[in-house]
């Protein structure tokens, strides 16, 4: 049941993710730190460039932070 609370949640805010990642003036910066992170490391350079986390907030959703990269 987590699991799918999860997904919904992430599911819910991809968009906000995605209008967020577009309205950041370093979106360029962090594309290519993602493409030259190793692929255990993406989720933590999603999670410091603030993407996946919702306002109000100062975690990021880990589902959402999947959900991202």
């Amino acid at each position: 049941m987590t699991d799918k609370i999860s997904a919904a949640t992430a599911a819910g805010l991809f968009p906000y993710c995605i209008d967020k990642s577009l309205g950041d003036p370093d979106r360029y910066q962090v594309v290519l730190d993602l493409r030259a992170a190793k692929v255990d490391e993406r989720e933590s350079v999603i999670e410091q460039s603030g993407w996946a986390t919702p306002l109000a907030s100062d975690e990021p959703i880990a589902s959402l932070v999947k959900c991202a990269w």
